[in-house]
């Protein structure tokens, strides 16, 4: 259900759809998504499951174009807008105000959405702390595989760790 397009995003309708089948076909108990912006995506995730959302992102008050409908129209991006967006899930959604570097989390998550920082390295390190927390069976996708250095990290990750990475999607990969 793709049942609210007004809620400033960074990805396109395709990708939303697509990550709304991951979730209803795998049905996750915990997901760890890192990188939020404004919770679009934290929002389908809540709405199309029963799952415990734990989101890690520095919320730093960064301003960007977001899609609203089909317009772009800047916004900053915050932790009370992010708040804003999923207040409607009350505590089902769980906010780390941080770096994904400086998390300290617990347990293990059926699924896991990066789209935080694109940098080789904090991609890098975004992929360490996922496969860290990732479930056995678990799903591990993430966003922008079209910026060269989000690309570069996955594929050197995928590599070095033996796993297989697949597009599904022209922007967003997945580890298997």
């Amino acid at each position: 259900m793709i049942s609210n397009l007004s809620i400033p995003r960074m990805v396109r309708p395709d990708e939303l759809r697509y990550l709304i089948g991951i979730v209803k076909d795998h049905q996750p108990k915990r997901i760890l998504e890192i990188g939020a912006a404004l919770g679009a995506v934290s929002w389908h995730f809540l709405a199309n499951s029963d799952a415990e959302l734990h989101t890690v992102d520095p919320w730093g008050g960064f301003t960007s174009n977001f899609r609203v409908i089909d317009d772009l129209v800047p916004h900053t991006v915050t932790l009370e807008g992010w708040k804003n967006t999923v207040k409607k899930f009350g505590k089902r959604a769980i906010p780390y105000y941080c770096r994904s570097q400086d998390v300290e989390l617990e347990g293990k998550f059926d699924l896991i959405w990066i789209d935080g920082d694109h940098s080789y390295d904090a991609v890098i390190n975004d992929l360490e702390l996922a496969q860290q927390h990732l479930e056995t069976g678990g799903v591990l996708i993430g966003h922008d595989t079209l910026i060269p250095s989000t690309r570069e990290a996955v594929e050197h990750f995928a590599k070095q760790y033996d796993w297989t990475m697949t597009e599904p999607l022209d922007n967003i990969w997945r580890l298997s």
